[in-house]
């Protein structure tokens, strides 16, 4: 870091902040040292206990499995859905973005609300599923 760091910011254990020039060993050369945590005075806040680290899995099990012809049919399919359902969600919030569409009757506004709320979640789910196929 010395090689690449041209300032510290260097933060006291009062709240403040000092901005020294050089790197590190230009600080330390200064008389700059590291406070341990157990030297301030301070206790430090309990941790949180460790979780173990997921295991790695094998590498037969992060090959690649073959698709089904029917899983296969779907993937070819998705891409196009998704666009199909883009282009509707599209024209209709074009349509809500229309300052006269909220001066229309209040069953006609939350028909259209509650129609793209529902493109919405469908172009959610073909996008989840179009990613677990090609994953």
């Amino acid at each position: 870091m010395d090689h690449v760091v041209t300032q510290l910011l260097i933060l006291r254990g009062d709240g403040t902040v000092e901005e020294q020039a050089g790197g590190y060993s230009d600080w330390e050369a200064r008389g700059g040292r590291l406070v341990e945590p157990e030297t301030r005075g301070q206790q430090m806040p309990a941790s949180k206990p460790e979780t173990p680290a997921p295991v790695a899995a094998s590498p037969a099990s992060t090959a690649r499995r073959k698709l089904s012809y029917k899983e296969q049919r779907e993937l070819d399919t998705l891409p196009a859905r998704i666009e199909e359902l883009e282009q509707k969600q599209a024209a209709l919030e074009a349509r809500t973005a229309d300052p006269a569409f909220y001066q229309q009757s209040r069953e006609s506004v939350d028909a259209v609300l509650a129609e793209l709320s529902e493109l919405q979640a469908a172009l959610d789910t073909a996008i989840e599923r179009w990613a677990e196929l090609e994953a």
